[in-house]
Protein backbone atom coordinates (compact mmCIF):
# COMPACT_ATOMS: atom_id res chain seq x y z
CA UNK A 1 0.00 0.00 0.00
CA UNK A 2 1.38 3.39 -0.94
CA UNK A 3 1.53 6.07 1.74
CA UNK A 4 -0.99 8.89 1.65
CA UNK A 5 0.20 11.76 -0.54
CA UNK A 6 -0.94 15.34 -0.15
CA UNK A 7 -0.38 17.82 -2.97
CA UNK A 8 1.43 20.85 -1.56
CA UNK A 9 2.28 22.70 -4.74
CA UNK A 10 3.44 22.88 -8.31
CA UNK A 11 6.42 24.26 -10.16
CA UNK A 12 6.64 24.85 -13.89
CA UNK A 13 9.37 25.86 -16.27
CA UNK A 14 9.40 26.05 -20.04
CA UNK A 15 9.92 22.30 -20.48
CA UNK A 16 9.11 20.79 -17.07
CA UNK A 17 5.98 20.47 -14.98
CA UNK A 18 6.42 19.30 -11.39
CA UNK A 19 3.90 18.35 -8.74
CA UNK A 20 5.20 18.15 -5.18
CA UNK A 21 3.47 15.85 -2.70
CA UNK A 22 3.97 15.56 1.05
CA UNK A 23 4.49 12.10 2.53
CA UNK A 24 4.84 11.13 6.19
CA UNK A 25 8.60 10.67 5.78
CA UNK A 26 9.45 13.28 3.12
CA UNK A 27 8.48 14.90 -0.16
CA UNK A 28 7.76 13.25 -3.49
CA UNK A 29 8.21 15.02 -6.82
CA UNK A 30 6.44 13.91 -9.99
CA UNK A 31 8.20 15.59 -12.92
CA UNK A 32 6.91 15.65 -16.49
CA UNK A 33 9.69 16.59 -18.88
CA UNK A 34 8.26 16.63 -22.39
CA UNK A 35 7.15 12.98 -22.72
CA UNK A 36 9.24 11.56 -19.91
CA UNK A 37 7.79 11.13 -16.43
CA UNK A 38 10.02 10.68 -13.40
CA UNK A 39 9.48 10.43 -9.67
CA UNK A 40 11.96 11.60 -7.04
CA UNK A 41 11.88 11.72 -3.26
CA UNK A 42 13.48 13.95 -0.68
CA UNK A 43 13.41 12.31 2.75
CA UNK A 44 13.30 14.54 5.82
CA UNK A 45 16.31 12.74 7.24
CA UNK A 46 18.37 13.59 4.12
CA UNK A 47 17.44 17.28 3.93
CA UNK A 48 20.43 19.58 4.08
CA UNK A 49 18.78 22.96 3.54
CA UNK A 50 15.30 24.50 3.34
CA UNK A 51 15.06 27.99 1.84
CA UNK A 52 12.40 30.55 1.06
CA UNK A 53 13.03 33.46 -1.25
CA UNK A 54 11.24 35.80 -3.61
CA UNK A 55 12.05 35.88 -7.30
CA UNK A 56 10.81 38.32 -9.90
CA UNK A 57 11.82 36.47 -13.04
CA UNK A 58 12.70 38.04 -16.36
CA UNK A 59 10.98 35.94 -19.01
CA UNK A 60 7.40 36.16 -17.71
CA UNK A 61 7.21 39.99 -17.50
CA UNK A 62 9.06 40.43 -20.80
CA UNK A 63 6.78 38.06 -22.68
CA UNK A 64 3.70 39.71 -21.20
CA UNK A 65 4.99 43.21 -21.96
CA UNK A 66 5.87 42.23 -25.53
CA UNK A 67 2.43 40.73 -26.10
CA UNK A 68 0.68 43.80 -24.66
CA UNK A 69 2.97 46.14 -26.64
CA UNK A 70 1.84 44.49 -29.87
CA UNK A 71 -1.82 45.07 -28.99
CA UNK A 72 -1.10 48.63 -27.82
CA UNK A 73 0.64 49.27 -31.16
CA UNK A 74 -2.43 48.00 -33.01
CA UNK A 75 -4.56 50.34 -30.88
CA UNK A 76 -2.29 53.30 -31.67
CA UNK A 77 -2.40 52.57 -35.40
CA UNK A 78 -6.18 52.20 -35.33
CA UNK A 79 -6.52 55.44 -33.37
CA UNK A 80 -4.12 57.32 -35.70
CA UNK A 81 -6.09 56.24 -38.77
CA UNK A 82 -9.10 58.05 -37.37
CA UNK A 83 -12.46 56.47 -37.43
CA UNK A 84 -14.28 55.09 -34.45
CA UNK A 85 -12.96 54.65 -30.92
CA UNK A 86 -14.35 51.13 -30.64
CA UNK A 87 -11.54 49.33 -32.50
CA UNK A 88 -8.68 50.92 -30.48
CA UNK A 89 -10.66 50.18 -27.31
CA UNK A 90 -10.90 46.51 -28.27
CA UNK A 91 -7.15 46.32 -28.89
CA UNK A 92 -6.46 48.02 -25.56
CA UNK A 93 -8.83 45.62 -23.79
CA UNK A 94 -6.98 42.65 -25.29
CA UNK A 95 -3.53 43.97 -24.34
CA UNK A 96 -4.32 45.27 -20.86
CA UNK A 97 -4.63 41.93 -18.93
CA UNK A 98 -1.18 40.76 -19.97
CA UNK A 99 0.27 44.15 -19.09
CA UNK A 100 -1.33 43.92 -15.64
CA UNK A 101 -0.01 40.37 -15.12
CA UNK A 102 3.53 41.43 -16.02
CA UNK A 103 3.33 44.42 -13.70
CA UNK A 104 2.00 42.31 -10.82
CA UNK A 105 4.92 39.91 -11.21
CA UNK A 106 7.41 42.79 -11.18
CA UNK A 107 5.83 44.38 -8.10
CA UNK A 108 5.08 41.32 -5.96
CA UNK A 109 7.37 38.63 -7.31
CA UNK A 110 6.86 34.95 -6.63
CA UNK A 111 7.70 33.16 -3.36
CA UNK A 112 9.73 29.98 -3.80
CA UNK A 113 10.24 27.30 -1.12
CA UNK A 114 13.12 24.97 -1.96
CA UNK A 115 14.09 21.79 -0.12
CA UNK A 116 17.59 20.53 -0.89
CA UNK A 117 18.30 16.86 -0.23
CA UNK A 118 21.51 14.94 -0.79
CA UNK A 119 20.58 13.79 -4.28
CA UNK A 120 17.45 15.68 -5.23
CA UNK A 121 15.62 18.95 -4.76
CA UNK A 122 11.97 19.98 -4.41
CA UNK A 123 10.77 23.44 -5.43
CA UNK A 124 7.31 24.83 -4.69
CA UNK A 125 6.34 28.19 -6.20
CA UNK A 126 3.64 30.48 -4.84
CA UNK A 127 2.52 33.43 -6.92
CA UNK A 128 -0.30 34.95 -4.90
CA UNK A 129 -0.46 33.02 -1.62
CA UNK A 130 2.51 34.51 0.24
CA UNK A 131 1.25 33.40 3.67
CA UNK A 132 0.86 29.83 2.40
CA UNK A 133 4.51 29.87 1.32
CA UNK A 134 5.65 31.01 4.77
CA UNK A 135 3.41 28.42 6.45
CA UNK A 136 4.79 25.63 4.24
CA UNK A 137 8.35 26.77 4.98
CA UNK A 138 7.73 26.70 8.74
CA UNK A 139 6.01 23.31 8.61
CA UNK A 140 8.80 21.76 6.50
CA UNK A 141 11.50 23.14 8.80
CA UNK A 142 9.71 21.70 11.84
CA UNK A 143 9.25 18.28 10.22
CA UNK A 144 12.87 18.16 9.08
CA UNK A 145 14.08 19.16 12.54
CA UNK A 146 11.91 16.49 14.20
CA UNK A 147 12.97 13.71 11.80
CA UNK A 148 16.66 14.54 12.13
CA UNK A 149 16.39 14.78 15.93
CA UNK A 150 14.77 11.33 16.05
CA UNK A 151 17.52 9.93 13.82
CA UNK A 152 20.17 11.51 16.02
CA UNK A 153 18.61 10.00 19.16
CA UNK A 154 18.42 6.61 17.45
CA UNK A 155 22.13 6.75 16.53
CA UNK A 156 23.04 7.87 20.05
CA UNK A 157 21.12 4.99 21.64
CA UNK A 158 22.72 2.50 19.22
CA UNK A 159 26.19 3.85 20.03
CA UNK A 160 25.66 3.54 23.78
CA UNK A 161 24.26 0.02 23.36
CA UNK A 162 27.23 -0.95 21.20
CA UNK A 163 29.70 0.64 23.61
CA UNK A 164 28.32 -1.24 26.63
CA UNK A 165 28.18 -4.52 24.70
CA UNK A 166 31.78 -4.24 23.49
CA UNK A 167 33.30 -3.06 26.76
CA UNK A 168 35.58 -5.81 28.04
CA UNK A 169 35.35 -6.70 31.65
CA UNK A 170 38.69 -6.41 33.38
CA UNK A 171 39.54 -8.41 36.41
CA UNK A 172 41.54 -6.80 39.08
CA UNK A 173 44.91 -8.38 39.54
CA UNK A 174 45.45 -10.17 42.83
CA UNK A 175 46.96 -7.94 45.41
CA UNK A 176 50.63 -8.36 46.05
CA UNK A 177 50.33 -8.21 49.78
Amino acid sequence: MTPRRTLIGRASTLATRERIYELPDGLEIDANEQYEVSRKRVFYTDVQLVTIHREKGVAFPLINYAFSAIWFLFAAIAFANGGDVILPSVFLAIGMPTFILGTLRVIYGMDVVTVFGRRSKATVKFWFRKSAARALYGRLCAQVRQAQRELEQQYASEETAAATAEAPEYELPPSAT
